[in-house]
């Protein structure tokens, strides 16, 4: 029925690495292809597809390395077990704050508000680059159009509540709402993109 945040994913490096930008990075990439590895929380998760889309966009290969989860993926980003990682930006900041980690650019369409200085990695040289998480609310198929249209009018209004807005932002997601049929072409296209990258990346169920 609707959008109601998007989560914001950030390239971000290990200190040793000597870029510091995203063109750096890919002319590093494309130089010793396979020889940067990339941390994930695991096989398919959002940001192994982040990462992936990027690669593929980018066209350059990283070895992906899977992890258990969030929080063993940046130890071994911080720990420079990994050169690579797309935490999300809410996890990445502390980490950005003290040097752990450097951030090159975020994954969404435009800039997050808890890294306002930060790139996109469409602006940074990935062209048409935009992934994120989403939260969105779905209907069951086949529910009236009606009923349809007075629960996303709902959702519109609830998200658009500034202290909502404001919980949501704090906590490093973008408010985003949109009408059925927008939210139906958001969901195609993601699920299109997903076929590609499995087959670039030949990515296989586990």
């Amino acid at each position: 029925m609707s959008l109601a945040v998007l989560t914001s994913f950030e390239l971000s490096v290990h200190p040793s690495v000597p870029v510091h930008d995203v063109k750096l990075y890919i002319a590093l990439a494309r130089l010793s292809p396979g020889k940067l590895k990339f941390g994930s929380p695991g096989l398919d998760s959002s940001a192994h597809f982040v990462g992936e889309i990027a690669c593929m966009m980018a066209n350059v290969k990283i070895l992906h390395v899977p992890f258990r989860g969030p929080p063993e993926t940046m130890t071994s980003l911080v720990s420079g077990e990994v050169d690579v990682g797309y935490p999300s930006v809410t996890s990445a900041v502390p980490f950005i704050q003290l040097n752990k980690i450097r951030g090159l650019a975020v994954s969404t369409a435009t800039r997050a508000a808890l890294l306002p200085a930060l790139p996109t990695l469409a602006e940074s040289g990935i062209a048409g680059y935009e992934r994120s998480g989403c939260n969105g609310v779905l209907a069951p198929a086949h529910t009236p159009r009606d009923i349809v249209q007075r629960l996303n009018s709902v959702i519109v209004k609830s998200v658009a509540v500034p202290e909502l807005r404001e919980l949501f932002i704090t906590q490093g997601l973008e408010p985003r709402t949109n009408m059925p049929e927008e939210f139906a072409v958001f969901i195609k296209r993601e699920l299109e993109q997903n076929a590609k990258v499995v087959t670039f990346a030949g990515i296989k169920a586990e």
